[in-house]
């Protein structure tokens, strides 16, 4: 694999050593970067490109599922994130097959709102204990490796989730 210059090299050694509360928020920055590009792509008709871009930030939605940490919360947070998660992820499946609006307009909503309301707990936090989570304390899902330079495909999606094989 080639060595990341310029802006890649520095996004990897960001990503590298981020706490995972800012990981976290760089994953939904990722998403709604990817989502508002797709769009553009799709009023544009380059179709190609904004299914690529849909499909990124599908990738990025199941990594928040997988990152999900039973032992860091309630069962009953733990199954409303995950649920909320996996409903994002199907307005973005349905958005980049019909290729209407409304889904990923549903979507994006709902990603601003998750990267609002997480940052202001981070920001919390950061004041009541003074730091942040060291940054190798991050789900193995976050630390492999891509040797291939391209995203994992996704495993099974749990029952009630869409899926992103046709």
């Amino acid at each position: 694999m080639p060595k990341p210059t310029g802006a890649k090299s520095y996004l990897r050694t960001q990503v590298l050593t981020a706490p995972r509360e800012k990981l976290l928020l760089l994953l939904f920055e990722g998403a709604i970067r990817f989502v508002e590009q797709a769009r553009v792509h799709v009023k544009a008709g380059n179709y190609e490109q904004s299914n690529q871009l849909f499909q990124k930030s599908q990738q990025i939605v199941l990594e928040l599922v997988a990152a999900l940490d039973p032992s860091q919360m309630e069962t009953e947070l733990l199954d409303r994130l995950k649920g909320l998660y996996l409903f994002v992820h199907g307005r973005l499946v349905r958005a980049n097959l019909t290729r209407e609006s409304q889904w990923s307009d549903e979507a994006l909503a709902i990603l601003r709102h998750l990267h609002e309301t997480w940052s202001l707990a981070v920001q919390k936090s950061v004041r009541e204990t003074g730091t942040l989570t060291p940054p190798d304390i991050r789900p193995p899902s976050l630390m492999t490796q891509r040797t291939s330079g391209q995203a994992p495909k996704p495993g099974p999606v749990p029952s009630g989730g869409f899926s992103t094989e046709a």
